[in-house]
């Protein structure tokens, strides 16, 4: 089976690779992609996870547009409807212990595998406790611009504990509550007009972060 991207790009995960940093003692990593049907007719897609390389505690999962699963469920079959997007997250526990771990996500047209697929490579770098770097894009966001959703990748080490968002006269126009400990949030912003919004990150109302984004 041809799992070579085609120059049509009907199915696309996006990005196509990532590098994620954390502590080992962190619960998790979270690698939040989203994965695009860019035909004008609906697709029943099929994902595979694959673990090329990680130390043997490590364990990894996957949320997709349905639901989030365990770590014994490596594959599932999803519709993606035409020109639509959703959720394709790889998600990874180091379980304390240190290491790089490697992994693939496959993605395919059941009926038509050899023009319509995509792939995703995920890295993950889990250091030592305590010496581990917050990286730049720390409070990095997916997509943008957005349509009907807005992921936002948290930097634990600040206890997020809400995110506003404000539009351009700085007017707030919406408060998203965060859990303690959580790495990454889905915003939803489907009611919102077309135009330029602030994020603003906060942490026990003090901001931390300060972010902007396209609602498309």
């Amino acid at each position: 089976m041809n799992f070579m991207m085609t120059r049509a790009q009907v199915l696309t995960i996006t990005p196509p690779s990532q590098q994620l940093q954390m502590d080992a003692s962190e619960y998790t990593s979270d690698a939040l992609a989203q994965i695009q049907n860019n035909s004008s007719v609906s697709r029943t897609i099929k994902w595979i996870r694959i673990e090329d390389e990680a130390p043997a505690p490590w364990y990894s999962s996957v949320c997709d547009i349905l639901n989030c699963y365990d770590s014994t469920k490596n594959s599932n079959i999803v519709t993606i409807g035409a020109n639509a997007q959703g959720l394709l997250s790889l998600n990874v526990y180091p379980t304390g212990i240190p290491g790089t771990g490697s992994y693939h996500l496959i993605a395919y047209d059941v009926n038509d595998s050899a023009n319509v697929n995509a792939t995703e490579v995920v890295t993950v770098v889990a250091s030592p406790t305590g010496i581990s770097n917050i990286s730049d894009d720390a409070f990095s966001i997916y997509p943008n611009p957005a349509k009907d959703v807005l992921y936002m990748h948290l930097d634990a080490s600040k206890h997020i504990t809400s995110v506003d968002i404000h539009n351009i006269v700085g007017a707030k126009l919406q408060t998203v509550p965060v859990q303690n400990g959580l790495k990454s949030i889905a915003i939803p912003v489907a009611d919102l007009k077309k135009g330029i919004y602030f994020l603003r990150v906060l942490s026990g109302g003090q901001e931390v972060a300060t972010m902007t984004f396209s609602k498309d």
